[in-house]
């Protein structure tokens, strides 16, 4: 089963609207596998203003289980709940890690094409060849 820990620090600060939702930036602090999934803990801070407001966390990952989800907070607030919708239409950038492999993967491929090309083309010489 997968589950997603999201540990948020907030504080009070009467910088934001209350009612509009707050998009939070997360990042992954501990990843544990297992065979049947995995236990993914991300920690994200953030700033909200006295009442309610709604935290939003974009670019998650689309498999996640939605009964899996917990949250946690630092004293002094409440989680009423805690919700996930999927964005079917949204694009999600690739992280720039990804981006360097796929270049790398590209070149190799290119280069390994090439290498291919250049046997082939051997090999059909001296078949050629062979056949005079």
């Amino acid at each position: 089963m997968r589950t997603l820990f999201f540990l948020m620090t907030f504080m009070t600060s009467g910088l934001l609207v209350a009612n509009d939702p707050v998009t939070v930036s997360s990042s992954i602090r501990d990843v544990k596998v297992y065979r049947s999934g995995a236990t993914v803990t991300r920690t994200a801070r953030v700033t909200v203003p006295a009442g309610p407001v709604e935290l939003q966390f974009p670019a998650l990952s689309p498999y996640i289980d939605d009964n899996s989800l917990q949250a946690r907070i630092s004293k002094g607030f409440t989680i009423l709940s805690v919700t996930s919708t999927r964005e079917f239409l949204a694009e999600v950038p690739m992280p720039e890690a990804y981006n360097k492999l796929q270049l790398r993967i590209d070149q190799l491929e290119a280069s390994q094409k090439a290498d291919q090309s250049r046997s082939g083309s051997a090999q059909r010489g001296r078949i050629s060849v062979a056949d005079q």
